[in-house]
């Protein structure tokens, strides 16, 4: 146990390292939490008329969504540079020279790469509750489960798309073309796969489709026209995730060192 959490701590300290990677996912997490609500709270307080309060269910909402969407972008970039970036630097041989097994460096890269960018999210979603219940003046607020079900969906899908970009940019062995690509598919390519009826359920695959099965406000970057079972849904999510890491933990395995 303390090897394990030696090499997950090493894999952690290699993105804090990297003043970019902080940056990042500083900027697009916490930091867009707090201009939205500052932006938000501004116009409250120079026109209150024309502006409601700052918090409130609807704000929430909105403040979820772009974490959703900006913070994906972010995980996607964390999770390149984490599946990439012994290779990229030239240290992926000194590992395996030093008799860590080539599997345990992988999982070592999965947990770092997830530990590293969570307490960001986190952070940024308290904040996001905590600026709703301060700022709603005569708006309602969320019930406990309507916190709970987008904080945790939230958490869900970013970290599923830093698990893709960890796996695919494991195969690459390419951070710029594993963000280009899942920026891509992400942001474009799914939803426009997902909104041709031609295919009817086989759009019951595609991860967007069960992200937003799961999302009960049907709102922001998750909407999409057909919805599945929560069981179905998070197998739809756990099968994209165990096919990416497979992929790339075989990639891993069998590369030259």
């Amino acid at each position: 146990m303390w090897y394990v959490r030696k090499m997950v701590g090493a894999e952690i300290l290699k993105l804090r390292k990297n003043k970019g990677q902080v940056i990042t996912a500083s900027l697009l997490t916490v930091g867009v939490v707090v201009i939205y609500f500052a932006v938000l709270e501004i116009l409250h307080l120079s026109n209150s008329t024309t502006h409601g309060p700052a918090g409130g269910t609807s704000n929430y909402l909105n403040a979820v969504s772009l974490l959703i969407f900006i913070g994906s972008a972010a995980a996607i970039i964390i999770g390149a540079r984490a599946g990439s970036i012994d290779e990229s630097s030239g240290v992926f041989r000194d590992l395996v020279s030093s008799g860590r097994g080539r599997g345990s460096i992988y999982a070592a890269r999965i947990g770092g790469a997830i530990l590293f960018y969570l307490p960001f999210l986190v952070v940024a979603l308290l904040l996001a509750m905590f600026a709703t219940s301060i700022f709603h003046g005569t708006l309602p607020t969320p019930s406990a489960s309507g916190y709970w079900n987008n904080f945790a969906v939230t958490i869900g899908v970013d970290i599923f798309n830093l698990i893709m970009a960890l796996g695919i940019a494991s195969l690459t062995l390419s951070r710029s073309i594993t963000v280009g690509v899942l920026l891509v598919w992400v942001l474009f390519a799914q939803r426009l796969i997902v909104s041709i009826t031609y295919l009817g359920g086989v759009r019951k695959a595609f991860p967007l489709v069960a992200e937003h099965s799961l999302n009960l406000s049907g709102r922001g970057p998750l909407n999409a026209p057909i919805t599945e079972g929560t069981l179905a849904a998070v197998a739809v999510l756990v099968i994209w995730s165990l096919v990416s890491l497979g992929v790339g933990a075989m990639r891993t395995i069998k590369m030259d060192a």
